[in-house]
This record gives C-alpha cells, structure tokens and sequence, in this order.
C-alpha cells in the first residue's frame, strides 16, 4: 500500500488576511507650533462654556462623562497638556480621547505623561482646577498661575515671544509637544479637533495620531522622548 502524508495544517498567519498598504496605520498628522494667540484661547473658552451645574473631576479613567458635555473640559485640557509640555522643558506629552468600554455616547479624556505612564498625581488637581474654571479670564488666570509654579511668564507674556534665545528662563518661549489619539466613537474626531485646537493656541506643536488603542498612544509618547525609555 501507498501511504500518503496529510496536508500541513496552515499556521495562524496564514489565517490571518493579507497586510496590504490601505490597511497600514497611517502617518500621523502633525501640526506645527504657531504663534501663542491669548485671542484664539479666549475664543475656544467662550464658544465652549462648562455646562450649567456641571463639576468636572479627573479619575483613573480621566475626564469621563456623557459626550454632550466635554466639549468644555476638551478646550481647557488641551491647553492644560500644552503647559505640561512646557514644565517638563519640552517633553512631550499626550491625550487619550476613549471612554473604553462605556456606553456609545460617553466620551473621556485621559493624559500621558512623557515617561508613557499616567499624569503625575502631582498635577491632576492643576487639570481639575483649569478644566472647571469658570469663564475665559479664570482659565487662563490659572493658566498663568500654573506657568509661575515652575518659573515662566507664560504663553501669552509679550516677553515670551519677543525674546531671543539665552534671556532669562523666565520670559523665553518654552517647546510643547502635545500627542492626541482617539478611539472609534461618533464623538471622538470633533473632540480631538478641539483638542488640537486649544493646544497650538499656547504655540504648542501637535502630532495627531487619529484612531489608535490607548496602548499605541501611551507607546507613542514614551518614544518621543528617547531618553525616557528604560
């Protein structure tokens, strides 16, 4: 008799279906830093108030709550990573548009700090304060008082745009990298929108990954800033 071997069995890969370019990741946009524009702010602020009654608070999970009412919290938390940025010398620094796995309509926010990991415990009160300050002149007064704990006059100083490089650490213009990612959600890419907005409004640059896992866009950040990595 003639024996017959059996077919080999495919492998995992071979399940799986082809990698063809459009479905390759595509490149992140990134939108280079602009002059700081105290008017552009000032105008996000008041085309975006806090929701009457609403009191915004910064868990594990970040900002999270029906999408309806983060449009507020976007605007000021996109200005907050911007100063982040800019208190740690240039690092930089991300936001996560995700609610996980909360219903459809929720929406949430969550920081990246520059190591990959979560924001500073330190700072989640900063965060709280600017995204429940009550009116464009209390946002970006705890904006400029959150620039004076670590020694700089702040985006909007004329000082800060005007001076050349080797003038006081003070009034020289910082760098600020601001990383955004989003998740699938119907509301996601108009936050993510706002949040690019508020940034590059302080000057900040922003590198806008559109749709990734919460995973890649904590990766993301770990690796711009090589010497951060273990």
């Amino acid at each position: 008799t003639t024996s017959t071997m059996a077919e080999p069995s495919p492998g995992a890969a071979a399940l799986l279906p082809p990698l063809t370019p459009a479905s390759w990741p595509s490149p992140p946009a990134v939108h280079p830093s602009s002059s700081p524009s105290e008017n552009e702010a000032r105008r996000l602020l008041r085309r975006y108030p806090i929701p009457s009654r609403m009191r915004y608070s910064y868990g594990t999970a970040g900002f999270r709550y029906d999408a309806s009412l983060l449009p507020a919290a976007m605007v000021r938390v996109g200005m907050f990573a911007a100063v982040r940025s800019a208190s740690l010398g240039g690092e930089e620094v991300g936001i996560m548009i995700t609610a996980s796995h909360n219903p459809v309509q929720d929406n949430g926010m969550k920081l990246a700090d520059p190591d990959g990991g979560m924001l500073s415990s330190d700072w989640e009160g900063s965060a709280v304060n600017l995204a429940n300050a009550s009116d464009p002149d209390a946002a970006l007064g705890t904006i400029k008082e959150l620039c004076r704990v670590f020694a700089w006059m702040g985006p909007f100083d004329p000082s800060s745009s005007s001076a050349p490089r080797g003038t006081t650490e003070g009034n020289r213009r910082r760098r600020m990298v601001v990383h955004i990612g989003r998740d699938t959600r119907p509301s996601s890419p108009a936050l993510s929108a706002l949040a690019v907005r508020a940034a590059r409004s302080l000057g900040a640059s922003v590198i806008d990954h559109g749709v990734v896992t919460t995973p890649q866009l904590h990766h993301a950040v770990m690796h711009s800033n090589p010497h951060r990595l273990p």
